[in-house]
C-alpha cells in the first residue's frame, strides 16, 4: 500500500497562458476581475483598436499554476505452487496479481488569481486530464517448466467532463463511462539462449470512448485511451553466450 501527497507551486501553466484562459478572467470569469479594472492582468494579454475589436492577443507561457495531487496505490499478489518446479507437472503454479489506484483529490489551480478546483473524476482539455478516481489492473498467469500463459483486465472508471466544475452552461457535455482493456499473452522458454513471446492487447478491439470538449480532432483522448484498437505482437528473444 502506497498513500502519496504531492503539492507543486509555480508550475508552468499546461501550454500557454492561452485567449480561452485570459479573456474570460478579465470579465470576471472565477473572480478574476471583480472590478473590471482595464489594467487587470488578464486584460493586459490583448488590446482594442478604434472601433472597440479585440486584437494582438498575446499567448505566453508562465509559471502561474499550481496542484496538489493525493491518493493510494494498492498492490496485491498471490502465487500458488502446485508442483515443484521441473518435476514433470504440466501446470505447476498459478498467479493471480491487482493493483488499484484510487485517486482522493487533483486540485488545480489554472492560474494564480483562480480558485482550486477538484478535478478527481473528471476529463476533457485545458488541465493535465484525465484525473480518474479509480483505475486497476488484475490479471491470471497459468505455467509450467517451461511456459507461461495469461489474461490482463485494465479498468478504469467513469469519469465526468471537466467543462462541468467551471461552465455550469455546459451541463450538456459528455463524460466518460466506466471501460476495460483485455489482453492475453503467452511465454515458451526453449532453452537458456531462445525464448518465445506472443500476446493480443486490447483482445476485443474496445473502441476509445467518445466526449465533449476532447482534443483536437481526436473526440476523445489519444494519449489515455487505445485508438488503434486490437493489437497482435511476437518477440523472439535470443541469447549469446
Amino acid at each position: 500500500v502506497d498513500f502519496y501527497d504531492i503539492s507543486i507551486r509555480n508550475v508552468i501553466s499546461s501550454g500557454v497562458v492561452s485567449a480561452a484562459s485570459f479573456l474570460p478572467r478579465c470579465y470576471n470569469q472565477l473572480g478574476g476581475n471583480p472590478g473590471y479594472a482595464v489594467d487587470n492582468e488578464f486584460c493586459a494579454f490583448f488590446n482594442r483598436d478604434l472601433s472597440g475589436q479585440i486584437v494582438n492577443l498575446r499567448q505566453v507561457f508562465s509559471n502561474t499554476s499550481a496542484a496538489r495531487n493525493r491518493g493510494i496505490d494498492i498492490q496485491a499478489e498471490y502465487q500458488l505452487k502446485l508442483a515443484e518446479k521441473g518435476k514433470g507437472a504440466f501446470i505447476d503454479h498459478i498467479a493471480l496479481r491487482g493493483l488499484v489506484t484510487v485517486l482522493l483529490n487533483a486540485r488545480q489551480q489554472v492560474l494564480s488569481t483562480d480558485p482550486f478546483i477538484d478535478f478527481v473524476g473528471t476529463i476533457g482539455s485545458g488541465t493535465a486530464s484525465p484525473f480518474y478516481r479509480v483505475r486497476s489492473t488484475a490479471s491470471i498467469e497459468l505455467g509450467g517448466a517451461n511456459w507461461e500463459v495469461g489474461s490482463r483486465w485494465r479498468y478504469t472508471g467513469p469519469m465526468t467532463n471537466n467543462s462541468l466544475l467551471t461552465d455550469p452552461a455546459a451541463a450538456t457535455s459528455v463524460g466518460t463511462p466506466g471501460f476495460s482493456y483485455f489482453d492475453i499473452y503467452a511465454s515458451i522458454k526453449v532453452n537458456d539462449q531462445l525464448s518465445f513471446n506472443a500476446g493480443v492487447n486490447n483482445l476485443l478491439d474496445t473502441d476509445p470512448p467518445i466526449f465533449s470538449n476532447a482534443q483536437l480532432n481526436t473526440n476523445t483522448n489519444a494519449t489515455f485511451f487505445d485508438i488503434i484498437g486490437r493489437q497482435l505482437f511476437f518477440r523472439r528473444k535470443i541469447r549469446f553466450k
